[in-house]
Formats: structure tokens, C-alpha cells, sequence
């Protein structure tokens, strides 16, 4: 929410509102400036969970996390991995695994995306415990652990949820949490070193460059709730620190070359606190970890820290710092994020929930009740405490795939990530073929069915009702046009002024996605532009991308912040891809 501030008798009243009015008979105004050049886009923030090859294609995914809670603990040299408490703490093997460790998952995983021409990001199990063998077996087993709230009776019959049942002395039937289990009923330890042993086989299988990102762990501040059953220890600030330099410093050691991304907190509360200020003082407020660390967030101390452990080895240990974000607005019992379109109300939350990624006064409609804008908080962490840090968010999800709703959604988060100047993002849960969210994700990466993309460098963008309609703007390399993203989020037509500087073209492209049409993007009639002025309709729940101008047969050539340039490209748009950036390279894709 905004806050606002009225005066009465010459006293500030603060007053809290979603939106400020607006007169409804106005045009809302969109104004794009090409001469005030932002950043590159980079094009990693289009990446995707555990892509498979047809989204690979579809969406031309840059790049695929091979990651999450399954990972967390999985074995590649057997080929299995654990469901944790998501479904009864049960190992579960990799199918048909080849010649192990050749042709596990992982490897398969890697191969996939090195045909779709997609990078690959492997998560490493620096939780320290993995499946002991291939035999099928689960953390709190009904034979050895006793009567428990609930079980998966198809898994040899009897896997429990960790929660036991016993009756008290009155007998009443009462619940406790099993803590005394043996975690070797499953799992063994690793350290460090087996993760170098995978990161050396990779290489031997696919090449120095068939992996070059390495995730440090998985939202490390529940291990004790996620993979309560092997791991006992209380997740603090030193303690998944500590881990992390440790493991950053032998990925380093193994592939000079390799990129680290860590810790992959899971939310707000971890980028602030410890798991054991969470677990343990949240009701009180009291913070112990929180105060004996200067009170300083737990992200930007993660951040000194390894600038620190950095400074001392002579290189980078660190180079994205990664979250992952769900708005924690709930539809019933269900977050918004991993749930279906819901009611009309359901549906505008989830539309407003996106400015907690980017809106410095915006207070988070949940139980977070506080201004969040993770993407700015965390470049300014990054600036104070460890400068030249990218920003990974390697899970995030808005929902309703199913739903126009969620397509206008995912269309709003991608032009933040863009303009926020995010470094990678991966989407979790992605959509079917079909679905309006993969429509979505095609108006950023195959608009026209031929590959035609958003663009490269972010241009100055703004609109006087953002709750409303939202614009973003980029120049594209390979072929020298403008494009507008424009994102009518209402359930009623808009009235736009489109007013663009800097920009001579006198008609645009239109290809749009909207409510009317949930089965195609579909190419319009161009629209005229009289004198850097673009007045039209947007239909409701619709998304538009207006291109201007642009070569008939462009060479190929992608954006990068360092090398030579290896390709021609016309002296015009160099020109401008220069300006207020320094020189900006292009290399041929």
C-alpha cells in the first residue's frame, strides 16, 4: 500500500490507500525517452526451473536451474535424491540412470540444455546429507517410528510425516515432532569434497564450459523443517555462512571459471534474520542472532562476509547473491503465488503484489505488512557491502498459469526484472503449452512464432497509473528497433497517450495478448504515430508489444559488457547503444 500524508490544523495525518484517484474520462499518459539510455537487460532473467526441451525452444530459455527442495539432498553418484517433508522424507532414484554416475538425471539435465543452447545452473547439497543407497526408504517409517498424523501407505507401507501420535497419560491423543530419529535410516554425510568429485565429473562429461553456475544450497534457514530428518543442526547466521565460503571456495578451487549464486534464502524473513531468530523469537521480536550481528540483515552480512573471505583468497568467491520470492498473500488457506486465479479480489492482489519487487514505499498486503522492494534493497546491500555482486532470484512464481490474470502478472514481473536491472530469474512451476502464462512468456521471447524477442537495452519508461498500465521499453541489437511492453492489468478498455522523444519512427507493430483471445498473440494492423504521439485503446486484461522501426534482414548480434566485437552492426545503432552506457560490446550469438 501507499502511504499519504494530509494536513489538518497543520498536523501530518497518514493515510493508507492502494491507489491514488484519478480522473476515469482521462487518458492514462506513457512516456518513453530513447535518448536516456538505462542499463543492458540481461537476458538471464528469462530463465526457467528445471526447463524442459520444448520450453527450452518455445521461449528460447537463456538459461535452467537444475534446483529446489528435491536437489537439496540429491546424490549424483547414485542418482537419488529426497522429497523431504513435501512428501513423507522418501528417497526416490532417478529412473533408467544409465551407467552411473553417467546418465543420472543431473547429467541428463545438463545434455538437454546444452542441445537447446541453454546454460545450466546445478545446486549443491551444502545442506551435508544425501541418500545412503538406491534402496527405497524414508526418514520416519511407520515400523520403526510408530503411529504418526499421516503416511503414504503406497510406499511400502508405511512412510510418515515425522509428526507423532501418542496418548497421554489421560488418554488424549497428542502430537509431537520426532527429533530422535536416526538420519542414517537414509542418508549419509557429505562435506565439500563431494561436490568437487561432481563438479570434476561434469567437466569430464560435457567440457570446461558444459556448467558454469553453481547454486551454494538451497533456502538454507528450513533445512530443519524441509530435511528435519537428517538435519538436526539450528541454521544462524555464522552457521550457513560459514558453509557457503566454504563450499564458494572449493567450487573456485575445482573450476576457476565457475559462478557461484548463493545462499537461496526463500523469502523476506531469511533476508533479514536467521532461522533461528525465525523459529524461535519471531513472536517475541526479540532477535538474538539479528542483535548479535550488529543488527545488521542477514543478506548484507552474508555479503561482507564473503567480500571479507574474498579480499583474503585474492578472488571472488561470490558473484550472484540469490533469493527466492513468492508474495506472501494468501488466497484462503493457499499463497497466492502457487494457486489458481481466484475471485476478483484474489486477481488485484495479485497484480498489486508485483511493486514489492521494485516500489520503495509499498507495504506488503500479507503478514509482512512492511515495505519490501527486494530488488533496490538488495542493490543497495550490494553497493555498501560488496560492489559488483549480481542479483539471482532462482525461484519465484506470481501463479494462476491457467488464468489471464496470471499472464498479465508474469508480463509486469519480467519488464520489473528488466528495469530494476536484475541479473537472473528463474521461474518456477512454469506453465504448459497453451496455458495464458506461456503466452506471456512468449511476448518477451517469441512474440511472432520466429524467435523475435523483447530487447536488450532498457529505456526510460513511465506511466502516470501504473496500477493500471505499465510500460517498458527497450532498443533491440539485433536489428536496431524500439519496443514497448504495455500492460493494460484493469477488466475495462484504457484510454492511453503514448508520447515517446527521441524516437522518429511514425508507425507501429502491434502484437498483443489479452482476455479476448486466450489461444494466440496475434498480430495487428500497424498503428500510426503523429508526432511522437501514439492515442489508442488498450482492451481489458491485455498485453501489447508495439515495435517501431527496425532492419528488414538484421544480423544477429546479442549485447555484452566485455570482450571485442566480432560483428558488424550499423553505425547508427552503436551510436546509440553507447550512449550514457560507456562502450557496449556485441558478439554474435
Amino acid at each position: 500500500m501507499k502511504r499519504f500524508c494530509i494536513f489538518v490544523f497543520g498536523i501530518c495525518v497518514v493515510l493508507f490507500g492502494s491507489r491514488v484517484s484519478a480522473d476515469p474520462n482521462a487518458p492514462i499518459n506513457l512516456t518513453v525517452d530513447a535518448t536516456q539510455t538505462q542499463h543492458i537487460i540481461e537476458e538471464n532473467i528469462y530463465g526457467v526451473n528445471l526447463a524442459t526441451p520444448e520450453q527450452i525452444a518455445l521461449w528460447q530459455v537463456p538459461i535452467s536451474r537444475y534446483g529446489g527442495n528435491p536437489q537439496s539432498r540429491y546424490n549424483w553418484e547414485i542418482a537419488v535424491w529426497n522429497t523431504g517433508d513435501h512428501f513423507f522424507f522418501e528417497n526416490i532414484n532417478d529412473p533408467d540412470p544409465g551407467t552411473l554416475p553417467v546418465g543420472s538425471q543431473s547429467d541428463n539435465f545438463v545434455r538437454q540444455n546444452i542441445t537447446g543452447g541453454a546454460e545450466s545452473v546445478i545446486q549443491l547439497p551444502l545442506m551435508g546429507w544425501v541418500p545412503k543407497d538406491r534402496t527405497e526408504t524414508c526418514g520416519y517409517h511407520w515400523d520403526k517410528y510408530g503411529w504418526q498424523t499421516e503416511a503414504d501407505w503406497w510406499f511400502h507401507w508405511g512412510c510418515g510425516s515425522g509428526i507423532q501420535l501418542y496418548e497421554d497419560a489421560n488418554g488424549v491423543v497428542q502430537q509431537q515432532p520426532i527429533t530422535w530419529n536416526d538420519p542414517a535410516d537414509t542418508s549419509i554425510q557429505v562435506d565439500e569434497t563431494f561436490s568437487q568429485r561432481w563438479i570434476q565429473h561434469l567437466q569430464s562429461q560435457f567440457g570446461a564450459d558444459g556448467v558454469k553456475y553453481y547454486a551454494l544450497g538451497n533456502e538454507p534457514m528450513i533445512w530443519g523443517k524441509n530435511h528435519g530428518d537428517v538435519h538436526k543442526e539450528t541454521s544462524t547466521y555464522d552457521y550457513v555462512t560459514e558453509k557457503g565460503v566454504r563450499y564458494a571456495k572449493a567450487v573456485k578451487a575445482t573450476d576457476s571459471n565457475a559462478l557461484t549464486m548463493g545462499p537461496g534464502v526463500w523469502g523476506f524473513q531469511p533476508m533479514i534474520y536467521s532461522g533461528w531468530d525465525i523459529e524461535q523469537y519471531w513472536e517475541t521480536g526479540t532477535f538474538p542472532d539479528y542483535n548479535a550481528h550488529g543488527q545488521k540483515p542477514f543478506l548484507a552480512w552474508y555479503l561482507q562476509e564473503m567480500a571479507a573471505e574474498s579480499a583474503d583468497v585474492g578472488h571472488r568467491l561470490l558473484d550472484y547473491v540469490d533469493v527466492h520470492y513468492y508474495p506472501q498473500v494468501y488466497v484462503g488457506d493457499t499463497l497466492l503465488a502457487l494457486s489458481d486465479a481466484g475471485d476478483d479480489n484474489a486477481q488485484a492482489l495479485r497484480l498489486r503484489s508485483t511493486r514489492e519487487l521494485w516500489d520503495r514505499n509499498w507495504v506488503a498486503e500479507s503478514w509482512i505488512n512492511q515495505e519490501v522492494y527486494v530488488i533496490p534493497r538488495i542493490h543497495d546491500w550490494i553497493d555498501a557491502e560488496f560492489p559488483d555482486t549480481k542479483i539471482a532470484i532462482t525461484e519465484y512464481s506470481w501463479g494462476a498459469n491457467e488464468h489471464i490474470n496470471g499472464a498479465l502478472a508474469q508480463a509486469d514481473v519480467l519488464g520489473i526484472f528488466g528495469r530494476e536491472n536484475l541479473h537472473s530469474a528463474f521461474l518456477f512451476d512454469p506453465p504448459t503449452t497453451g496455458q495464458p502464462v506461456d503466452y506471456a512468456m512468449r511476448m518477451y521471447r517469441n512474440y511472432d512464432g520466429q524467435g523475435a524477442t523483447f530487447g536488450e537495452l532498457s529505456l526510460a519508461a513511465t506511466s502516470s497509473n501504473e496500477f493500471d498500465v505499465a510500460i517498458f521499453a527497450t532498443r533491440r541489437a539485433e536489428d536496431g528497433a524500439y519496443t514497448l511492453m504495455v500492460i493494460n492489468k484493469t477488466k475495462q478498455p484504457q484510454d492511453i497517450s503514448l508520447q515517446l522523444s527521441g524516437i522518429i519512427e511514425t508507425v507501429a507493430t502491434p502484437f498483443r495478448y489479452s482476455a479476448a483471445n486466450l489461444n494466440a498473440i496475434v498480430q495487428l494492423p500497424d498503428a500510426v504515430i503523429d508526432n511522437g504521439n501514439l492515442a489508442t485503446t488498450l482492451p481489458q486484461e491485455s498485453i501489447t508489444l508495439y515495435v517501431l522501426g527496425g532492419t528488414t534482414n538484421p544480423t544477429a548480434v546479442a549485447l555484452s559488457h566485455s570482450g571485442t566485437t566480432t560483428s558488424s552492426i550499423g553505425l547508427p545503432l552503436l551510436a546509440v547503444l553507447m550512449v550514457g552506457m560507456g562502450t557496449i560490446v556485441v558478439r554474435r550469438r
